[in-house]
């Protein structure tokens, strides 16, 4: 291992390039690197929080969080593998000594400091991968799809936050629900205002999509409760439809608001794609134009259409099942599913009968609106700090091309402004890039998942949802009963499907008769 450029003087104990003495743990010898690079905590995609425990130590500076160095290390650990980092990543952090974790490390564990670290990476690979003998469900590994995607909730930020704080302690609607249906409210508020200093100048508009189960997921209160407010306490800066059944409707709606601005609400979104369907639909290229420009038209023999300066965002929830099964090829050509930003979520049931929010602590979040709202005035166009910049760069570049990825930059670019206006800043800096990054790489992973199923047959059908369900990683045969929804397509089918998916010379699947799960092949590559 180098130590090129670190004066470890100070470390008596450190031991340097000599073997570890009085190992308590077998160590596995390849897992030190031999050179390790210095990493760029600027760059690394990890909370502010534990980028400030990183820099800061226990010493004092965590509010007896973490009351031991022991339990900081492991929290950094552990958050860290859940952001994919390697072991490699981990070590060369704890063996930086600009940084204070660092050196607090070296002063209390010295020659022993690498059996103390891959001690600690061992067991989160153990919290993170359990034995088979281990029955207890971990958060994300039931059968329900919006359990296995969970949206980060340390994202939850500012102004937002604060909402999905007051509204989930009274009403039951997933909390990601909430945070994003307000951020809509938010963007459509301060959409002919708010931007950030570029050519193509972003405003924060979404087609934001609500998705879960039927009555479980609550998906209705949740998309019900951030516009109610927003029309009880900000009503003249939100407009609202909550329905459209033609582009002639759309366009007088759109000409009937103040600057074009308008949220169409759809509590059943399947409704609106229906509309759509009609022969020869206008509403479909209409609505579709709008996500990325503010003038649409179109003539015909009879009629002509001709929106301009429109600035529309779309507030929606739909049952997964129905999202999966409800397109035709006519919406995937023209790119509409792509535009969506999808939000899975799963209610819980807590309050019998939800009690009234006090007025009080509505009106003290509304005042913290206002003051945000006043700080776009007649209109703001926000810089992205150097840093800031160079890691979404980064992150750009680095993207990989796939249907899956189509307009994820564009929808960064519309949440930072915004996301830096709901923390009360005036500037992009470090902090928002990191969560925006994070925010887009939680919704490719939803894509994936929840992208529509494009198959000839039930079977074929049931194979895709098994694959994709099970990419996530593996799952009892219930449970994955349960995710594909084998007993509407039949256990015949389902049988089938499993069947041929771990028959042939190339299985996809395999079941662990000892574990008693499913799981994917993990196929070797030839080199």
């Amino acid at each position: 291992m180098s130590n090129e450029g670190h004066d470890l003087s100070e470390f008596p104990n450190y031991y340097g390039d000599k073997e570890p003495q009085g190992a308590s743990l077998e160590i596995d010898p390849s897992a030190f690197p031999k050179d390790v690079e210095k990493v760029d905590l600027d760059k690394l995609k990890i909370a502010k929080k534990y980028r400030q425990l990183i820099h800061n130590g226990w010493d004092g500076n965590n509010n007896g969080e973490y009351p031991s160095n022991s339990e900081l290390v492991m929290a950094v650990a552990s958050h860290l593998r859940k952001r994919g980092c390697e072991f490699e990543t981990f070590y060369s952090i704890c063996l930086d000594v600009n940084l204070r974790m660092s050196r607090l490390l070296m002063t209390k564990h010295g020659g022993n400091l690498d059996n103390w670290l891959w001690r600690t990476w061992s067991k989160v690979d153990e919290q993170e991968n359990p034995a088979s003998g281990d029955t207890e469900e971990r958060p994300g590994e039931g059968a329900d799809i919006s359990e296995r995607l969970q949206f980060p909730e340390h994202l939850m930020s500012g102004v937002a936050g604060d909402f999905v704080d007051l509204y989930s302690g009274y009403i039951e609607p997933p909390k990601v629900f909430l945070f994003f249906g307000f951020l809509t409210c938010f963007g459509q508020a301060v959409v002919d205002k708010l931007t950030m200093a570029s050519e193509i100048k972003p405003r924060p508009r979404f087609y934001m999509l609500c998705l879960g189960e039927s009555a479980e997921a609550r998906k209705s209160t949740g998309i019900d409760a951030p516009v109610d407010y927003w029309r009880e306490f900000m009503e003249h800066n939100l407009n609202c439809s909550f329905g459209v059944g033609s582009a002639e409707g759309l366009q007088d709606k759109i000409e009937a608001t103040l600057g074009g601005k308008l949220l169409l609400v759809l509590d059943e979104f399947k409704a609106f794609v229906n509309k759509c369907k009609i022969e020869a639909p206008v509403l479909l290229p209409c609505v579709n134009t709008l996500f990325e420009k503010t003038r649409y038209e179109t003539r015909t023999k009879n009629k002509a259409i001709e929106i301009d300066n429109a600035q529309l965002s779309i507030l929606a929830a739909s049952t997964i099942q129905t999202y999966q099964t409800m397109w035709t090829s006519t919406f995937i050509d023209i790119g509409f599913t792509n535009r969506l930003f999808l939000v899975p979520g799963k209610g819980k049931r807590q309050y019998p009968i939800p009690a009234t929010i006090p007025l009080k602590d509505k009106k003290f979040l509304a005042d913290k609106i206002k003051n945000r709202i006043a700080k776009v005035n007649s209109g703001l166009e926000m810089k992205v700090d150097p840093q800031a910049l160079n890691l979404f760069t980064d992150w750009y570049l680095e993207m990989q091309e796939s249907v899956h990825t189509k307009r994820i930059d564009t929808y960064a670019l519309r949440l930072m402004p915004l996301l830096a206006l709901n923390d009360l800043k005036t500037e992009v800096d470090l902090d928002i890039v990191q969560r925006v990054t994070e925010i887009m790489d939680w919704q490719i992973k939803v894509r994936e998942q929840l992208d529509p199923i494009d198959a000839d047959n039930i079977v074929a059908k049931l194979e895709e949802k098994i694959r994709r369900g099970l990419q996530l990683g593996p799952l009892k045969d219930r449970d994955l009963k349960r995710l594909t929804n084998a007993k509407r397509a039949g256990l015949w089918a389902y049988e089938k499907a499993v069947n041929n998916l771990q028959s042939g010379k190339s299985p996809e699947i395999k079941y662990d008769g000892k574990k008693k799960i499913w799981e994917i092949v993990v196929k070797s590559v030839v080199k």
